[in-house]
């Protein structure tokens, strides 16, 4: 089973969208660790710090993160470069069901862990996650650019555009 740790350095994220011209404004990410679903490393918060990243909370079994999926593989691969990752983490029961379906639908070519307590997870509960898709889009100093179920497709690349030419 996935073992997964939550480190809270600062205030839980409440799932609100971000001004993302205020930076200094910014709220700062919960600190985060979790297994890799592709070499069972540990990957921390502090893996990504210095990227501009987005937190995928979703599942295989979730049409609108199914359908938002296309496009994500788009985005990562035209930003990708310029120093952007994605961290999806997973609501399915199992780490087998995700790989089959990386394997058979969508590669998804980043980072991916599981939230093996669902909602009840303490990754889950620290981000404030209530439903999903549910997306957090992080800036270089970890501090949070914007939050939401509809941070993909154009509204993504509008957010990633500012934020990757600073």
């Amino acid at each position: 089973s996935l073992v997964l740790l939550a480190m809270i350095l600062s205030t839980p994220l409440a799932a609100q969208p971000h001004n993302p011209s205020a930076s200094a404004e910014r709220e700062h990410i919960t600190a985060f660790i979790f297994r890799s679903l592709d070499d069972s490393s540990y990957i921390s918060s502090t893996n990504v710090y210095g990227k501009v990243y987005l937190l995928d909370f979703w599942a295989t079994w979730c049409p609108p993160c199914v359908e938002a999926l296309p496009d994500m593989e788009k985005t990562y691969e035209k930003y990708h470069s310029l120093g952007f990752e994605i961290i999806s983490l997973s609501f399915d029961d199992s780490d087998s069901r995700i790989r089959e379906f990386r394997g058979k639908r969508f590669r998804m070519p980043w980072i991916h862990g599981r939230l093996a307590g669902g909602f009840n997870d303490i990754l889950a509960i620290s981000f404030g996650v209530k439903n999903i898709p549910h997306y957090i889009l992080v800036d270089r100093q970890q501090r949070i650019i914007a939050a939401g179920d509809d941070l993909h497709g154009k509204k993504l690349r509008k957010l990633l555009d500012e934020e990757l030419e600073k």
